[in-house]
């Protein structure tokens, strides 16, 4: 009975031991840059002989009077003697671990434990958002550049959500993929705990509210079709009337030029007409306006006609009349 009870305290003494490995500190670093791992409380290294150790087995730095240095961390690292600190640089991720500060008297002690966890930086993201059809529901996607991940959300203007069947927001090794609202802009979050990218789009900009037509703007449309239709009514059947035959005729004159009869040589001539030797003669005729007009209207062009006619010369003759008594 004594043997069990003993087994038993045993036991539950490793597990509290475990337990308070478990909850110190995690250090997060980014990739290519450099951490310090303290001790809490210093100790005096008189005929000590100190370490730091990476997982337990492998000795980092050795100080016993002076300082010893595994050649893998030549050049990587530096011990700071009056406090036991040690500064880990340009660390990678197969640096990831835990790391002890271990005191070795009549038995190993250990005096400080730190969980490093070294993380790449995240990838910037892209975001692309859709309207649909009718008020403020948005698509929303967030796409990891250089990579497949993508993430789908549905947003309006106050909250955003996962669609239905998105699988967890990660992107990768503790990085995680995140969509919301905040001071009127859509933001999607790509970030990790060493480093975040973002890109985000206005609301505003996506999601305008649509103007609702007032009664009045109705009413003033509705009266302002009504008037351009009347106007054009109006407009129509007055071209048509002025397109109507006047009942007055233009008279236009036209010039006409006619062929004398020839005289007879015969004929007695007036004294002196044998000198004149007439080369034309003009006559302007006009239209008949008498009582005997005709009672339908005769559309007559627009322009005057010109007739041409050829006059001859009158023959010459040399008779004369009678001696004069």
């Amino acid at each position: 009975m004594s043997l069990f009870v003993f087994l038993f305290a045993v036991s539950l003494l490793h597990s509290v031991e475990a337990q308070g490995s478990m909850t110190d500190d995690s250090v997060f670093v980014k990739q290519g840059e450099n951490v310090l791992l303290s001790v809490k409380d210093p100790v005096t290294l008189n005929d000590k002989d100190f370490y730091w150790k990476f997982n337990k087995t492998n000795n980092i730095v050795k100080y016993s009077d002076k300082l010893s240095v595994r050649p893998k961390y030549q050049g990587r690292v530096e011990f700071f003697v009056h406090n036991q600190s040690l500064l880990l640089k340009n660390l990678q991720q197969s640096d990831t671990g835990e790391y002890f500060a271990v005191v070795i008297e009549d038995e190993d002690r250990t005096v400080a434990t730190h969980r490093v966890i070294v993380q790449e930086p995240v990838s910037a993201v892209n975001l692309t958002v859709t309207r649909s059809s009718s008020g403020c529901n948005l698509t929303v996607t967030c796409t990891v550049v250089d990579s497949h991940i993508k993430k789908h959300f549905r947003c309006d203007s106050q909250t955003c959500s996962p669609k239905p069947g998105e699988g967890p927001q990660v992107s990768g090794s503790s990085a995680s993929i995140n969509v919301y609202v905040q001071e009127g802009f859509i933001i999607c979050n790509h970030s990790n705990r060493v480093s975040w990218e973002q890109d985000r789009k206005k609301i505003k900009d996506v999601c305008e509210p649509q103007p609702v037509p007032s009664a009045a703007i109705i009413t003033g449309s509705t009266m302002g079709i009504l008037v351009l239709a009347i106007g054009i009514v109006i407009i129509f059947f007055r071209s048509n009337r002025c397109k109507c035959p006047t009942s007055k005729k233009e008279e236009i004159e036209n010039t006409v030029y006619a062929v004398p009869q020839e005289i007879n040589p015969g004929q007695t001539l007036p004294e002196g007409a044998s000198a004149q030797s007439p080369t034309s003669t003009y006559a302007l005729v006009g239209f008949h306006t008498g009582p005997g007009k005709s009672t339908n209207t005769i559309n007559t062009p627009s322009c005057p006609e010109t007739i041409y006619a050829q006059v001859d010369r009158a023959a010459k003759t040399n008779h004369r009349g009678p001696p004069s008594a």
